[in-house]
């Protein structure tokens, strides 16, 4: 009996630790707000729920993982990024594994700089197993610089900026070509 409740134990333990799964990090915004769109105090982007909606959440393994809600085609596209590469599914998907609007993050504004002779501005997401993510837009033409690791990052072009304070995340004609 002794070795049957110690061995419930261990595996009880054992699945609290699981790596696997991913570690809820401190929301950025309330879920509340994420709900409505609503303007992020002392952050330089917001929401807008009239246009696309975008959720970042962690995944298994070591993958970022983002999900553009497309309401005018009534689909969504599922972006991955898994360290090696960008891939990009198109659902609905019916299943989100470990989904938690409390795990939601946001990007975090950092700095404008310069970066390759254009001015961008930076945002930083911190991700458990991925360390931190880097998005640098491009404040003149509306171009992502780079998405990911700041030790390798690869493009990703699915951002639009339309404003230094305004950062709405869409369906581009580049990422609908991507996507297919």
């Amino acid at each position: 009996m002794k070795l049957i409740i110690l061995t419930l134990a261990l595996a009880t333990i054992a699945l609290a630790q699981d790596p696997l799964r991913p570690s809820v990090f401190s929301p950025s915004m309330s879920a509340d707000a994420y709900k409505q769109g609503s303007t992020v105090v002392n952050q330089k982007y917001y929401l807008d729920q009239e246009h696309k909606k975008l959720r970042i959440e962690t995944y298994t393994g070591d993958a970022l993982q983002i999900q553009i809600n497309n309401s005018e085609e009534n689909a969504s596209y599922l972006v991955t990024y898994r360290g090696q590469g960008i891939e990009c599914r198109k659902g609905p998907f019916q299943k989100e594994p470990y989904f938690d609007e409390a795990t939601f993050s946001g990007l975090t504004f950092n700095s404008s700089v310069f970066l390759e002779n254009k001015l961008v501005n930076s945002w930083n997401l911190e991700v458990p197993r991925l360390g931190k993510i880097v998005l640098d837009v491009d404040m003149t033409n509306n171009v992502p610089v780079r998405f990911g690791p700041a030790t390798s990052p690869v493009t990703f072009r699915n951002v639009l900026l339309h404003s230094p304070n305004k950062v709405l995340f869409e369906l581009s004609e580049q990422v609908k070509a991507f996507c297919q």
